[in-house]
């Protein structure tokens, strides 16, 4: 609650959370789609492997239990995917808000500023700042250190809209900490995305379904239906009488051919 409250409240020196929040969200609205992509290869990957080794393994002397069964599969990996894609999503949700208690988060910020204030006294070249930070500075024509600002990922590149600043300034000072502490925190987020993600898949899909899908199966028909369905099909019930009478009347031919002869 106190986040809420202290919304729109800055204090001198300080970064703006609302700002980092901002471009963050604007990193953070990529991954659903990447998320969803993964989830649906995984399901269409497990979907070919189960049922090639249901096919080789099932006799297919009964057609109506194989394509129950195979329907028992498909719903399995289904229910699997439908799942996964809701836990996804709750974490992509839990993630607008900018939360972690990870060390690495001030470790990579330290390490940043140090190599920061090394180039700073190695080198005064002109650096171009991204128009996402332009609104926290006033338009001046001088330079910086070219390796003073870290951007977010590879991705997020400056547009054709630049400013150039002193590095002398407070407000050039302020973007590059906010530049610094976005990288820091993507990379804590982007660690901790794929061991969330990668555990979710394994479970949904692996452990709920690969290692589940036998009992599923197992129940998903009766007695009185796994009867039903191993009963011989009408058409071939109706052959097999008719070789059987053949078979008969040819017996009997032979019989009677042999008590002539």
């Amino acid at each position: 609650m106190k986040i809420d409250y202290a919304t729109g409240v800055s204090l001198p020196n300080f970064q703006s959370f609302k700002i980092i929040e901002s471009l963050f969200r604007e990193e953070l609205a990529r991954l659903p789609t990447i998320c969803s992509s993964l989830v649906k290869n995984i399901h269409d990957y497990l979907n070919i492997i189960l049922l090639k080794i249901y096919h080789q393994t099932f006799d297919q002397e009964y057609p109506r239990l194989i394509q129950r069964l195979k329907e028992v599969i498909i719903g399995k990996i289904d229910a699997a995917e439908e799942r996964t894609i809701e836990r996804v999503q709750e974490i992509l949700d839990m993630e607008k808000r900018l939360f972690t208690l990870s060390h690495e988060y001030m470790k990579t910020i330290r390490k940043m500023r140090e190599t920061n204030n090394t180039n700073d006294r190695e080198s005064s070249e002109p650096v171009i700042i991204p128009s996402s930070t332009q609104s926290l500075v006033k338009e001046r024509n001088v330079s910086v250190n070219s390796n003073k600002i870290h951007y977010i990922s590879t991705m997020f590149t400056p547009t054709t809209n630049q400013s150039v600043y002193t590095q002398d300034t407070n407000e050039v000072h302020a973007a590059t900490d906010i530049q610094i502490s976005l990288k820091a925190y993507s990379e804590i987020v982007q660690t901790r995305i794929i061991d969330i993600i990668s555990q979710i898949c394994y479970h949904q899909f692996i452990t709920l379904c690969t290692l589940e899908v036998h009992k599923d199966m197992t129940m998903a028909i009766s007695t009185s239906d796994l009867i039903r369905y191993m009963k011989e099909p009408y058409d071939r019930t109706v052959q097999r009488q008719n070789l059987k009478r053949s078979i008969k009347a040819y017996e009997e031919a032979l019989k009677l051919g042999q008590e002539h002869l």
